[in-house]
């Protein structure tokens, strides 16, 4: 008996010690490992098999949950994206549709005529949409309501869209792991780059980056079999080809020229890097830095967390994390504003339970970048010159 207790003590011991870190490389590698075995299996099969005892990353959105958003973002609000949305064609779409038909699925930000309405009420009344300027000690501007303000709320720069101005976009996702954002993104785009009556191309680069390269080749592979399995292309087709590539890519030191990308889309990747108690938070802010470096002036950045900025804890890491990344990798020409796209947090009785952690699901924040005329040593000096960075709620 007290050898197989030595043993077992024994064994847990070296397994602990050869478990790397959770969010390190070497624990993603592993992992990756584990779940593409030598790998003719598609990411996104695995993670989408039931069978499979390693699947992981479905507590995320998906990109059909996400694409309501992105596709409008991209192309200039619902109305022109809506093609797009209602697809009968797309499965998926008529999948997520049905979902939003069902009352008690309130986990994501869907798209449905009912979602639109109630969006536009809440804009107008002031219950969803919150805009008017509240000072904040932090470094950004609350907004809320006031019955004294009778303007109407400011939209979502959703319907502004990155793509209906100026040359095509480029997009990049980093992080992408195997359930990437941008496989089921440059689908939707090339069904619209296809389509004869689209005078212009919406976006020429879609680029999928990771720091695993075990998830890169698997991609990669991925994606060339799919080439081979739609075909040759007519001249017309090759001449607006999207370009999709896969590169190996650490989000904290991207290998891209400053404002190269015009989206840029993360999703968990910072979940998982702040688990680290040690470097954490400092890994976090290079990342939100490094995508503030690489993003062009008038785009966007993308983020999904399941830190939600509409609680307490989630407030304190958008200021200590966010904020402070983007001021410090934005660039001396740059100013922020930031959309906060989820569930409220509920109301929680402090009676029953003061230990109680207030829960709002996972968000999308929408950070957009624009131009500024402020100088980078004011802002780093905290002066009255320094811009504090406007954000918006949109609660669904």
């Amino acid at each position: 008996m007290a050898k197989a207790q030595k043993r077992q003590k024994k064994n847990d011991t070296k397994e602990s010690k050869s478990l790397p870190k959770y969010g390190s490389k070497e624990y993603w590698e592993q992992r990756y490992e584990k779940v593409l075995p030598d790998s003719e299996k598609d990411p996104k099969e695995v993670a989408n098999d039931e069978e499979e005892p390693d699947a992981f990353h479905n507590w995320y959105f998906t990109y059909h949950d996400l694409r309501p958003i992105i596709l409008p973002l991209i192309m200039g609000g619902k109305e022109a994206a809506q093609s797009l949305l209602e697809d009968k064609n797309d499965d998926s779409a008529r999948d997520e549709k049905d979902d939003d038909e069902d009352p008690d699925n309130s986990d994501s930000p869907k798209d449905d005529d009912d979602g639109e309405e109630n969006e536009e009420e809440g804009q107008e009344d002031g219950d969803d949409n919150n805009k008017e300027e509240a000072e904040n000690n932090d470094g950004w501007e609350e907004a809320s309501d006031s019955d004294d303000n009778d303007e109407t709320t400011e939209e979502s720069k959703l319907e502004t869209g990155l793509a209906i101005v100026g040359e095509p976009i480029s997009v990049l996702e980093v992080g992408c792991g195997d359930a990437p954002l941008v496989v089921g993104l440059a689908d939707d785009l090339s069904r619209v780059n296809d389509d004869d009556n689209q005078t212009t191309l919406l976006v020429h680069r879609i680029v999928g980056t990771d720091y695993s390269s075990n998830v890169i080749s698997a991609l990669k592979r991925m994606h060339q079999k799919k080439r081979k399995a739609n075909g040759e292309k007519t001249d017309k087709q090759q001449q607006r080809q999207l370009a999709m590539e896969f590169q190996e890519a650490d989000a904290r030191k991207l290998p891209f020229p400053d404002k190269s990308f015009h989206l840029i889309l993360e999703k968990g990747t910072m979940d998982a890097m702040i688990s680290d108690p040690d470097v954490g938070v400092s890994n976090c802010i290079q990342i939100v830095s490094d995508c503030a470096r690489t993003l062009a002036i008038g785009g966007c950045f993308f983020l999904v967390s399941h830190i939600n900025a509409q609680t307490e804890k989630g407030e304190e890491w958008l200021n200590d994390v966010v904020v402070t990344g983007l001021r410090k990798g934005g660039g001396d020409d740059a100013s922020w504003s930031i959309e906060v796209h989820g569930n409220a947090a509920p109301v929680l009785d402090e009676e029953k339970d003061d230990n109680n952690e207030d829960s709002a699901g996972p968000a999308v924040y929408l950070i957009f970048k624009s131009s500024s005329t402020i100088t980078k040593d004011k802002e780093k000096e905290g002066s009255d010159e320094t811009p504090t960075i406007p954000l918006q709620f949109f609660s669904y």
